[in-house]
């Protein structure tokens, strides 16, 4: 295609490593005046079938949760995005090298 717009879904598997954990955080570029036309907007986040509340502001997606899981439980995480790329996904190695560096977990 012409563009470097993407429509994308991804799953994010998190272990929660303490109890009492309502909100989990990922890195992933949104849109911004740096960068004009560049960046990724979340259309939606579901965890077990449900949609959860959701803040996307300065590079930063935070998941809130209704209830803390319990420490050592996982979470899949299944987060549907659309936007450019800061980076050049022109190649097949650049979409991967993208997604490997948009989502990163952070709690």
């Amino acid at each position: 295609d012409k563009t470097n717009e993407i429509d994308a879904v991804a799953s994010v598997r998190m272990l929660f490593k303490e109890a009492g954990l309502r909100q989990a955080r990922l890195d992933l570029t949104n849109h911004t005046g740096d960068t004009p036309g560049k960046g990724m907007t979340v259309n939606s986040v579901t965890v077990d079938g449900k949609e959860i509340q959701y803040i996307h502001n300065e590079n930063v997606l935070t998941l809130q949760l209704d209830q803390a899981p319990p420490a050592q439980s996982e979470k899949v995480f299944i987060i549907h995005y659309q936007g450019e790329p800061s980076v050049n996904v022109s190649t097949a190695c650049d979409t991967l090298v993208f997604f490997c560096q948009s989502f990163m977990v952070c709690c």
